[in-house]
C-alpha cells in the first residue's frame, strides 16, 4: 500500500499548538476521512445545528456523559483545508490533563496520532504545497531564535510567492 493510500484511509490528530508546558489554551488538530465523524461522536455543541464545514461551533468535549472541556471546534472540508482533506480543529484549554484526555478520547473514537511532519506531508501528497513550502514551514517550526526564524520567514515567504505566482492561491480555504 502506497503512502497516499494509507493517507486516504487514516485519520490523524496531533497538538497543532507548542505543547510541553501548561498554556491558556491548545489546538488539537483531526485529518483524514473520518475528522468529522470522530468529532461529532465527541463534540456536543451548544446550539443543535448540524456542524457544517468553515465555521467555528462552541461546546464541550466529553465522554460517557462526563464534560472534559469546553472548547470550539472549527471544521474544514476537502479540498479547502491546509491539508487537501477533511479536518477538524479543537480549540481547549491548555491544560497538559485536557489535552491528554481528548487526544486519547479522539484516538479512542478513531484517530490515530500524527507522526512529526505528517499534516504537511499531506498536503504536499495533495497537491496544496510544494515541497519548497513544506520545507520552509518545517524550518519554521524547528526555529529556535531570532535568526533562524527571519531566515525560515524568508524562506517561506519565497516558497508562497512562487507558488502563488503559478496558481490563484499558495491553497485555499474558499471551496473551489
Amino acid at each position: 500500500m502506497t503512502h497516499a493510500e494509507i493517507f486516504k484511509n487514516s485519520t490523524i490528530c496531533a497538538v497543532a499548538s507548542s505543547s510541553g508546558a501548561p498554556s491558556a489554551l491548545a489546538i488539537i488538530r483531526l485529518s483524514g476521512p473520518l475528522s468529522h465523524q470522530i468529532v461529532g461522536k465527541i463534540f456536543r455543541p451548544v446550539s443543535k445545528a448540524s456542524l457544517l464545514p468553515h465555521r467555528i461551533y462552541l461546546g464541550s468535549i466529553y465522554e460517557n456523559e462526563r464534560t472534559v472541556d469546553e472548547v470550539l471546534v472549527h471544521i474544514a472540508s476537502a479540498p479547502s483545508s491546509f491539508t487537501g482533506e477533511d479536518t477538524a480543529e479543537i480549540t481547549c484549554h491548555g491544560s497538559l490533563y485536557v489535552v491528554q484526555e481528548i487526544m486519547r478520547i479522539a484516538m479512542e473514537a478513531g484517530a490515530s496520532p500524527a507522526l512529526p511532519g505528517e499534516f504537511s506531508q499531506r498536503a504536499f501528497l495533495n497537491g496544496k504545497i510544494d515541497l519548497a513550502q513544506a520545507e520552509a514551514i518545517a524550518d519554521l517550526i524547528a526555529s529556535e531564535n531570532e535568526a533562524a526564524h527571519r531566515l525560515a520567514m524568508n524562506k517561506c515567504e519565497v516558497a508562497f510567492l512562487l507558488k502563488s505566482a503559478t496558481c490563484e492561491a499558495p491553497w485555499s480555504i474558499l471551496p473551489p
